[in-house]
Formats: structure tokens, sequence, C-alpha cells
């Protein structure tokens, strides 16, 4: 898919549309870059946290310090545009003022806000703004969108840092016995799949990132991937590239990737309980009882641990 950078504009239809309607209220988030257009500002104060904290992850994932260059526009409740099917959203990259770029998302469909897919389209809006803050291009000209897998990995692994690991989903990769193909995986468009094959995509995802990070180069070499356009499906060559202790051996990368794989299925298999939890279950389980005694009526049922 060929998408290409609009002028400004388009920007400012899509945030009037039509010299009738006013600008709705808007919000700047803490660290400057997220500008927040809507009419809510509960909404505009969710959104601006919600966006910061994902960018910070983001940061951390990286190990990089945060130095913003193109602002990013949430454009919340836009007016559709003008088409039989309107989408439900449009994330893109504009030209503003001065042949500065802007990266924007507009929202043209409110119940959009409610799922997960808008948080992975903020994590793909980080992105874009990552790998072109150094690649500057002109309006009319295509760019290219993050890879998918990068936003369905970060997007898990704040999941996972919220809500613990699926261990059960990773058994599943196991389970098959057959080894993920690098080359099937890379070239996968998440948006097509269904909830159950979304899940295990997200898995794999999650521990491909998991498994470049552990090599010895493995955030400078995801700076090296991230931080210039790339194609939306990658070639694993490319990928193998930017990490040099991989030495260009993607059989390497595949083996580190199944023991990522293999680790995530084996995780929170012991729960660890507070001390309150772990009296109760005590409790519970030497929890006795013993009957009455029918030879002696008087003698009531004795119970406890």
């Amino acid at each position: 898919m060929i998408t290409r950078i609009l002028p400004a504009l388009i920007l400012t239809t899509s945030l009037a549309w039509g010299a009738a309607l006013e600008l709705p209220e808007r919000s700047v988030s803490s660290s400057k870059q997220f500008v927040i257009f809507a009419d809510s500002p509960a909404i505009r104060a969710k959104v601006s946290t919600l966006a910061e904290d994902y960018k910070e992850a983001f940061l951390r994932t990286l190990g990089i310090r945060d130095e913003w260059k193109l602002n990013i526009i949430l454009n919340l409740g836009a007016p559709p545009p003008n088409a039989k099917r309107p989408p439900t959203h449009q994330l893109g990259l504009y030209e503003g003022d001065g042949n500065t770029l802007k990266v924007q998302l507009d929202v043209y469909d409110r119940s959009f806000l409610n799922s997960a897919n808008f948080e992975l389209e903020l994590i793909s809006a980080i992105l874009l703004e990552y790998a072109y803050r150094h690649s500057p291009t002109r309006a009319g000209r295509s760019f290219e969108p993050p890879p998918a897998w990068i936003a369905d990995a970060l997007h898990e692994r704040m999941r996972v840092s919220r809500q613990g690991v699926q261990a059960a989903v990773y058994a599943t990769l196991l389970a098959s016995g057959q080894t993920p193909r690098m080359e099937e995986f890379f070239n996968t468009r998440p948006d097509t799949l269904d909830s159950t094959s979304r899940a295990i995509f997200r898995a794999q995802a999650v521990t491909m990132l998991d498994a470049l990070l552990e090599l010895p180069d493995g955030k400078a070499g995801l700076h090296a991937y991230l931080g210039v356009p790339r194609r939306q499906r990658p070639d694993p060559r490319e990928i193998v590239a930017c990490f040099p202790s991989l030495a260009g051996n993607r059989e390497t990368l595949g083996r580190k990737w199944i023991l990522a794989i293999a680790r995530s299925s084996a995780a929170n298999r012991v729960n660890l309980l507070e001390r309150r939890e772990t009296a109760q279950e005590l409790d519970r389980i030497l929890d006795m009882k013993a009957l009455p005694d029918p030879k002696n009526p008087n003698v009531a049922a004795v119970s406890g641990p």
C-alpha cells in the first residue's frame, strides 16, 4: 500500500471540516509532543496520559532519552471523510508550515477510542515519528508505516506488565511441534487475523522483541532498525543486519526466538501469595471436620485446622 504525505492544507481540513465548524478544545501532553483535540476534557486527559505511558515504555525499551522532533496530533472525533464507508481512523504523516513534518492520528468513530486497536495506533504514531525525525521528506511522496509486529510487541509488553504473562498462549506455540517461520511471521498482516490468531501473533511478536533485546547489542540494534523508515513487511535479513552479534545468521535469531517462547510458556507456574493470602490458603487446606459421634449424641461436630 502506497501512503503519501499530504500538505498542510489537508491537515487543516481534518481539524476543521468546513469553515463553519469551530476547532474542538485541545490539550498538550506533559512532554509537549502530543497535541490532543477533543470536546471532552476527560478524554483529552486520559489519552494524554496513555500516550505518554506508551512513549515512556518505548523509550525504556530502547534505552534512549526523549528527544522527539515531530509533533503528534491526536484529532479525536474528527468529521469523517466524504465516503460511503468512512474508516474508523487514519494515521498519516503531513507536511506543515516551514517544511516541517507532523504525525497525525484522526479518529472518526469515537467507539474506536475504547478498543485495543486505538492503543496500537498510538504506538504506531510514536514509531512513525521516531523513524522520520531524521528522515525529512516532502508532500506528495510516499512514506512507510512502521512494522506492524513492533507495535504489537510493545502493546503486549505493556499488557504483560499490567496483567502478567498468559503462559497458555505461549505454550500453544510450542504444542504444535512446528518451529515458527520468521519469513511468515514478518509478512503477517495482524489486522487481518481473528482474535485467537491475533493473540498468538502478539505472543510471537513480544518473544521476538525479547530475543532481540537479549542480544549484546540488542538496544543499539533496535535503534538502528527503527531509527529509519522500513517497509511494512520487512525481510529478516534487514533485521539481522542491524545486529552485528548475529553475524548475519538468521538461524541464530530463530533459535533465540524459540528459547524466548519456551521461557514465556513456563511463566506463572508458581504464584506468590501475600502473608494474609497464604494464611487463608493454609486454613482452607488444613481444615478438618469430624462428624458427631453417633454413640454420643451430646458431642457436637468438631472442625478447624
